[in-house]
């Protein structure tokens, strides 16, 4: 493994290429510890201490794809997901808009005005998802004063300009990561928003790790149990790479061809076909879609506040429905 770093190293341009993506990986990391202005960062760690244990919600899926950038309220609150859901419509819209799929037949031009209106559809939802955020930091803030009454969870009154500030900070955070995800696929290596949000899971990791040993240390996990849970993770990890690496050799038999006078055999190959060619963005894209009827239940809490719930508990992560409808996009994406 080492000879084969030395030997990746010793190679200027995927030296540079390396280099290049693990600094905009830190860039990233160092932009969500940063909180939106007008927030009490102090108060947000002392009520964020209290909330342990529980069932998963909304906010902690969201959580997970933003890398914890989500409930520090940082610039970065948001991730990719954004860009996402507008690359999910942009490819909805192209199979039942004229326009777009004459666009899409008009090769590189094509891809690039298709880009473009993917841009503009991520600022008009990272507003309105920024604006979502600053309602759930208001509701947020009435719970942090009744646990902490001199500790406001948001600096003075909170009225237009705390709103507007939030929006513009949160959604320029995300068109900046967008733009850093495309650098990182021009000049890095892999495609830059699946390494960010690679980056943002793999970001909970030690901390989730610290977690299960002090629960092992206290007991409240079994040894035993904790042995089983190591071997089926690494054996998941084990399983996920043969089926991102597996491929199926299709054999290719090319006939005889005569060349002047000399007869040559036909050649024998092979076309390799990914098992997985998709690989994991059908994932991402259906993750991304279910978060939209949630997101939307919580704008409509205040008017349709039966209605919102009922979405919410019908789309909760974890339940029979949620899994079901979770399934159908996967395979459908």
């Amino acid at each position: 493994m080492f000879k084969t770093l030395i030997t990746v190293f010793s190679i200027p341009d995927l030296r540079k290429r390396i280099l290049f993506t693990l600094s905009m990986l830190v860039i990233f990391r160092i932009g969500a510890h940063i909180t939106v202005p007008g927030i009490n960062f102090e108060a947000l760690q002392k009520y964020l201490a209290g909330q342990t244990g529980g069932a998963p919600g909304l906010t902690d899926y969201i959580d997970m794809f933003a890398g914890g950038a989500f409930k520090r309220l940082s610039l970065f609150a948001l991730g990719i997901m954004p860009y996402i859901s507008a690359s999910i419509i942009m490819q909805l819209m192209m199979v039942v808009v004229p326009a777009l799929q004459r666009l899409q037949k008009e090769g590189e031009y094509g891809r690039k005005k298709i880009n473009q209106y993917t841009r503009y559809g991520t600022v008009l939802l990272c507003m309105a998802q920024s604006y979502g955020i600053t309602v759930y930091i208001k509701s947020l803030n009435a719970d942090v004063i009744s646990k902490f009454p001199q500790s406001p969870l948001i600096e003075g009154s909170g009225g237009f300009g705390f709103v507007m500030m939030t929006v513009l900070t949160i959604t320029t955070g995300t068109i900046f990561l967008m733009w850093l995800g495309e650098l990182m696929t021009e000049q890095g290596i892999g495609n830059g928003i699946s390494l960010l949000i690679f980056a943002g899971i793999i970001s909970r990791a030690p901390s989730a790790v610290g977690r299960f040993w002090a629960d092992v240390q206290a007991d409240r996990v079994e040894v035993i149990l904790a042995l089983i849970l190591l071997i089926l993770f690494i054996v998941m990890i084990g399983l996920s790479i043969i089926l991102t690496e597996g491929e199926r050799k299709i054999p290719l038999q090319y006939g005889k061809r005569i060349v002047g006078r000399r007869m040559f055999q036909g050649a024998s190959q092979t076309l390799p076909i990914k098992v997985n060619a998709a690989n994991v963005m059908p994932i991402i894209f259906a993750s991304s879609l279910m978060l939209f009827p949630s997101q939307l239940a919580d704008y409509l809490k205040g008017e349709y506040q039966e209605f919102a719930a009922a979405i919410q508990a019908y789309l909760a992560p974890g339940t029979i429905s949620y899994i079901i409808i979770y399934v159908i996009l996967i395979i459908f994406f």
